[in-house]
């Protein structure tokens, strides 16, 4: 293989990587919104989840 092609394979493979990161995180944000989203739509704005969204706690990690 050439320099070229080595660099044309490397540029895809980032970028693959990259588009691949970026949807999986844009779903999981998503997801996380439109459940907020619906828990305020039932009044719970006080509620800890509403207050706190990207609190990390043992029971978000379960559920999201």
């Amino acid at each position: 293989m050439r320099n070229g092609e080595k660099l044309l394979i490397g540029i895809t493979s980032v970028l693959a990587i990259g588009l691949t990161i970026y949807l999986v995180t844009k779903t999981k944000k998503d997801r996380m919104w439109e459940r907020l989203d619906k828990i305020a739509e039932e009044g719970y704005e006080t509620a800890a989840d509403i207050l706190y969204p990207l609190k990390d706690t043992w029971y978000r990690k379960i559920t999201l």
